[in-house]
């Protein structure tokens, strides 16, 4: 689970300090999460989850996304 995932804080800094986001991405990533935000999503038009928590517009459509996962 999330408390006992010892990247919390690195995941919760690399998508700019949305811990909210960091929990779910781990949640529905699994242990690969850190390598995931660094790799280009189709569902981004190939922006990276990190890229995308760097901006307003950007972090919309990551939870956008993250809304239309099953």
């Amino acid at each position: 689970g999330w408390a006992a995932y010892p990247h919390q804080d690195a995941l919760v800094t690399a998508l700019g300090g949305h811990e909210d986001l960091a929990l779910v991405l781990r949640a529905l990533v699994g242990p690969g999460v850190m390598a995931w935000i660094d790799r280009p999503v189709p569902a981004l038009d190939g922006l990276t989850p990190r890229i995308c928590a760097g901006s307003p517009v950007g972090l919309m459509r990551l939870r956008s996304m993250l809304m239309r996962m099953p």
